[in-house]
């Protein structure tokens, strides 16, 4: 009896490690995406659509960086990858043009979309005029990347700066957590990860006059240098605005992003707005990543 129940413990053990695989990580960079097709004339169809220009950025920057893998090439590392849309072109197997996706398949974090059609003309003409299929796509690779990124932030945020937030506007957020600078006023807070290269700051404000706050609290070197908002720049999705941000009486600026809520403790709309610093370099990311931490708002 001993000995069997030995064996049957040991059993149980070594099902469940079957059943529990460890699921590798996934590989390349955010907002990157591989797709898999026959040939570049088949990637074209897709690739217009993934590399359509970000919206409020202060120079064009496409949505996905795209890499080409022929379908032939398609295994080992390239199945690590975590944004794949593959392309398959069948006549004898499909009528018209569909999408589906996967989630975690080979990988984790990883989603691979699926686009089928009967002919690589049938696919141009659809991802062309039928704007809900570029839509959608956009849409789940964004979001999976977004999904990511707050993965990301909930194991590692300003934990310190987000009490600070509490207590003053009512409001709970996620920081990241090399976001430690700041600077402190009367119904407004300022914080930055004060980067040499590729600057990123969330500013929380207890009022809506989003330059009146920030001509008082964001100043360049002198007080007739301070920030400001390019008012034709700004667009508002109704739930976001995007925009661009300059400096008085100094040459910088950048894009930003920006979410009004309501603070029914202290009776008052807040503004909470982020943005970026970094004339050296390309900001998407760090848009994105800005985005993400805005979506994450929550009133008490």
């Amino acid at each position: 009896m001993k000995a069997l129940t030995v064996a049957l413990m040991t059993c149980i053990a070594t099902s469940c490690t079957q059943k529990m695989p460890v699921m590798p990580a996934s590989s390349g960079k955010p907002y990157e995406v591989t797709i898999v097709a026959e040939d570049e004339k088949q990637v074209e169809c897709v690739k217009d659509i993934l590399t359509t220009a970000v919206e409020g950025l202060p120079q064009d920057e496409p949505a996905f960086d795209v890499s080409f893998c022929p379908t032939a090439n398609y295994a080992d590392m390239r199945l690590l990858a975590r944004n794949t849309v593959v392309v398959d072109i069948n006549p004898r197997t499909y009528s018209k043009v569909s999408m589906h996706y996967r989630r975690n398949q080979h990988a984790a974090p990883q989603i691979i979309v699926t686009i089928n059609a009967p002919s690589t003309t049938m696919l141009s003409n659809t991802m062309r005029s039928n704007t809900n299929y570029g839509r959608q796509l956009i849409k789940l690779l964004n979001a999976h990347e977004r999904n990511i990124q707050k993965q990301q932030l909930k194991k590692r945020h300003n934990t310190k700066a987000e009490k600070t937030i509490d207590t003053m506007f009512g409001i709970r957020m996620l920081i990241p957590a090399d976001m430690t600078a700041s600077k402190r006023s009367k119904d407004f807070l300022w914080l930055s990860n004060n980067a040499a290269t590729g600057m990123m700051n969330i500013c929380v404000m207890g009022d809506e006059h989003t330059d009146s706050m920030l001509r008082a609290n964001v100043k360049g070197e002198t007080d007739l240098m301070y920030m400001r908002t390019v008012k034709a720049s700004i667009r508002s999705n109704g739930e976001m605005e995007r925009g661009l941000w300059e400096m008085e009486g100094d040459a910088m600026g950048g894009p930003f992003v920006a979410r009004t809520v309501y603070d029914s403790l202290h009776n008052r709309p807040i503004k909470v707005l982020g943005f970026v610093y970094a004339p050296e370099t390309t900001k998407r990311n760090k848009m994105k990543l800005l985005e993400t931490v805005l979506s994450t708002i929550d009133k008490n």
